[in-house]
């Protein structure tokens, strides 16, 4: 059953990207149920993989609460983070979280490229970026006001850590 876990990850993610393109949000049971499916799928294996399971989605879930406070994901974005986190487990979740953020960063420049506003955006993360290097805290990050849909994000991390998985495990880190 776990040589399905690329293709399970690449349908979610991409159900989930339609829905984040079509109505702006993902929906919980999409998320929950692939939490759930994860969950279950290691729990079959025994109970040492499931508690790891387990504890990739706190962990996660724990790491991505500031991100969710600070307004960067929205509850469904982390949710659905959390949910494929804990579906390739440890042996590949912070390959799916890094290559995540980084369709993440690429859907920013692309969504702020086609709002008009990528030069105002790069020179307001310059800005904000300058105060935390000093070690100051803006209070505000004044990017794109652009809603950037990060289920396609999280689906583009998806692939990448599907295809690490199986055809190109030179992507593997």
């Amino acid at each position: 059953m776990m040589q399905f876990i690329p293709t399970i990850l690449l349908v979610a993610t991409a159900a989930a990207a339609i829905s984040d393109l079509s109505t702006g949000r993902i929906s919980n049971w999409l998320s929950y149920s692939l939490a759930a499916l994860a969950f279950v799928l290691y729990a079959a294996q025994g109970p040492i993989p499931a508690v790891i399971a387990l504890l990739v989605m706190i962990g996660v879930l724990a790491a991505s609460l500031p991100l969710f406070a600070f307004g960067l994901l929205r509850g469904g974005d982390v949710k659905m983070i959390v949910a494929c986190s804990a579906l390739v487990s440890y042996h590949y979740f912070w390959q799916f979280i890094l290559y995540t953020m980084f369709a993440g960063g690429l859907l920013a420049l692309f969504v702020a490229w086609r709002s008009g506003t990528l030069r105002q955006s790069v020179q307001s993360a310059g800005s904000a970026l300058h105060p935390l290097l000093i070690g100051v805290v803006p209070r505000s990050l004044p990017f794109t006001t652009a809603k950037i849909p990060y289920g396609v994000a999280i689906f583009g991390g998806a692939a990448l850590t599907a295809l690490a998985m199986t055809t190109i495990p030179a992507l593997r880190l």
